[in-house]
């Protein structure tokens, strides 16, 4: 493949999205990747005279990667706002309720451990339903904005002090 000027946009253009179709699931993410790669291109310290199809490709290849990064991140990542209703909407997800024995009744375990979470300190409450919910201390930690270790401790505390409360009911 011949090098493109820099002056010859609909070559750069042609280039970049044949490249981008080899990385993209859809051509929503194509678009996507295709103005994140010019961005780069426009926003870069290093700017050829020639754009050379190898080096092109390692852009391409890069944003492409970056993109669905930054996806994964945003599906994972929760604001903190969710986080505090999560307490006021725990009726509805049955994963964080432990197993119960056959002779109780559901809503009444449900509702006793609504209970205890909002008898507990909010940090505590929302590490214990994060952690419930299967996400890792270091999630939780960036979550909540704390350090790893903070959040393993509000976790023990946590369940230290809901089987307190559970045992006194």
């Amino acid at each position: 493949m011949e090098p493109i000027h820099k002056s010859d946009m609909k070559g750069q253009v042609r280039l970049v999205s044949k490249m981008v179709r080899r990385y993209a699931r859809s051509t929503e993410d194509a678009d996507e990747i295709i103005q994140n790669v010019f961005v780069k291109l426009l926003t870069s310290k290093y700017v050829p005279v020639f754009f050379y199809p190898w080096w092109l490709s390692a852009v391409v290849r890069n944003a492409s990667a970056d993109f669905y990064r930054s996806l994964k991140r945003e599906e994972q990542w929760i604001n903190r706002e969710v986080w505090i209703s999560t307490i006021g909407c725990i009726e509805d997800n049955p994963a964080v309720v432990m197993p119960v024995a056959p002779e109780v009744d559901e809503n009444e375990a449900l509702e006793t451990v609504v209970e205890v979470l909002k008898c507990l300190p909010e940090a505590q409450a929302r590490a214990l339903v994060l952690h419930a919910h299967g996400f890792t201390y270091g999630d939780i930690a960036r979550c909540v904005g704390a350090k790893v270790g903070t959040v393993r401790s509000r976790i023990h505390n946590g369940r230290a002090r809901a089987r307190q409360l559970l045992e006194a009911v």
